[in-house]
């Protein structure tokens, strides 16, 4: 993400936290900025799109096609964090959060057998409508069982 934008939207104690929420659960900062409602989704999806040259999707006014979505498995989807939202011929479009991801592009290809053409969404909202369409990832699971695990528990023995 170029931080010049960033910059000139929010103040550097506002991106401090941002890179750290980040960092701290594993997500991109445009995520965190949205998260912690620094920034507007629609705004930063705005700007990506104008900075990758590609077409922005909101995802709230788009009906995926359950025969679409299904053509990729939830693992690959919320590894890539990409939802499949039209075929056209030989052409798959996918919403991705993050289109210079090469490396998810090509395994999609593979996966298919289709062209695949990236359009821009904002990860907060691909993640929901991931979980929507495919559940809880295991990673979410993961780290919910992690949070009730590090939890000070006491067992108490029940006597019959």
């Amino acid at each position: 993400m170029t931080f010049l934008f960033v910059k000139a939207i929010i103040d550097g104690k506002k991106l401090q936290d941002a890179l750290a929420d980040a960092k701290e659960s594993g997500t991109r900062i445009g995520f965190s900025l949205v998260k912690l409602r620094f920034v507007g989704e629609n705004e930063l999806t705005r700007m990506l799109s104008k900075q990758y040259r590609l077409p922005a999707v909101d995802l709230e006014k788009v009906e995926v096609d359950a025969k679409i979505y299904k053509l990729i498995d939830g693992e690959v989807a919320y590894k890539h964090l990409v939802l499949r939202l039209r075929r056209v011929g030989r052409t798959l479009t996918v919403a991705m959060a993050n289109p210079s991801e090469m490396e998810a592009i090509d395994v999609l290809r593979f996966k298919t057998r289709y062209d695949i053409e990236p359009v821009i969404v904002g990860e907060y909202t691909l993640r929901k409508h991931l979980e929507k369409y495919y559940g809880v990832s295991e990673d979410q699971v993961d780290d919910l069982l992690g949070d009730f695990l590090e939890e000070d528990l006491e067992f108490v023995e029940e006597r019959g």
